[in-house]
């Protein structure tokens, strides 16, 4: 069945986006409040 195969991978696709957008965020924003620490 073709078209599950495409819909799993469509869900492995969006997990790895979500994933690697999720560290990214995470990522500014520990340095965005450390900033915001360090200039207090």
């Amino acid at each position: 069945m073709p078209f599950i195969k495409f819909c799993y991978m469509m869900l492995l696709f969006l997990a790895s986006f979500v994933r690697d957008l999720l560290q990214k965020t995470r990522f500014s924003f520990v340095s965005w409040s450390e900033a915001k620490t360090n200039q207090t």
